[in-house]
Formats: C-alpha cells, sequence, structure tokens
C-alpha cells in the first residue's frame, strides 16, 4: 500500500498485489464522523 497524496479531500492510496493494482480515497464526511471509501480501477490523479 503506497500512499500517492490527496484526491477529493482525502487521501488517496494504491493498493498492489501481484499483477493487480487498485485506487482507494478515504475522505472524510465533513461536520459528521465517518469516512467513505471510494476504490478506484485507474489512478484518478491522471
Amino acid at each position: 500500500m503506497t500512499k500517492l497524496g490527496a484526491y477529493g479531500g482525502g487521501d488517496l492510496y494504491q493498493l498492489k498485489r501481484g499483477s493487480t493494482t487498485i485506487y482507494m480515497s478515504l475522505v472524510p464526511i465533513k461536520g459528521e464522523p465517518g469516512t467513505i471509501v471510494v476504490t478506484w480501477l485507474r489512478n484518478p490523479l491522471q
């Protein structure tokens, strides 16, 4: 797991296992406790 930076108001991570790579954003909910988890098949920064 590698942190790539920020995207959409939260942290963006690259998760790699073997030949599979996915991307995950952890976006905090404003004004509420909690986090939205978004998974991507492609790097949203590119």
